[in-house]
């Protein structure tokens, strides 16, 4: 299966193409490469894996412009050259629950209480009319990153 990876080269993307290639043919791009991608350039992708997008310690956005073009804007632009029929998923987060401490399930009512988890809401509801599935994450960082601190 072909499979384009946003955000390839993050975190959890550099991961998840490692994983994946060993059974399957992975287009990565980043950031850059995702906002460029047009239609004929993935035209036989069977499954878009959508990992890009800004997050922020705590759900707030620094840059709200910014963080609208990597949540919602790179979205749209994904689903607008994907194929149908491409299986869609979307790196989503557990702001759109809101910052409460508690765990989290699949049923709770979603009340985003920050930009980042207003944006990932609005992301995910528009993916989903594509229909395309949201992973909410919960605190993945990478080298540098502080369990302390980012709250693991």
């Amino acid at each position: 299966m072909k499979v384009l990876i946003t955000g390839a080269f993050g975190y959890f993307g550099t991961a998840l193409r490692r994983r994946l290639a060993a059974e399957h043919k992975v287009f990565a791009v980043g950031r850059t490469a995702a906002a460029t991608l047009e239609a004929r350039d993935v035209a036989d992708t069977e499954a878009i894996v959508h990992l890009a997008g800004g997050g922020a310690p705590g759900g707030h956005s620094p840059d709200p412009r910014a963080a609208h073009c990597d949540n919602v804007e790179s979205a749209l632009r994904i689903l607008a050259i994907a194929a149908p029929g491409t299986r869609l998923i979307l790196a989503s987060t557990i702001y759109v629950y809101g910052t409460g401490s508690r765990p989290f399930v699949e049923s709770d009512d979603r009340r985003p209480d920050t930009l980042y988890g207003q944006l990932k809401a609005v992301a995910e509801a528009v993916w989903r009319q594509h229909g395309g599935v949201a992973l909410r994450f919960s605190h993945i960082y990478g080298p540098g990153g502080d369990p302390a601190r980012d709250g693991v």
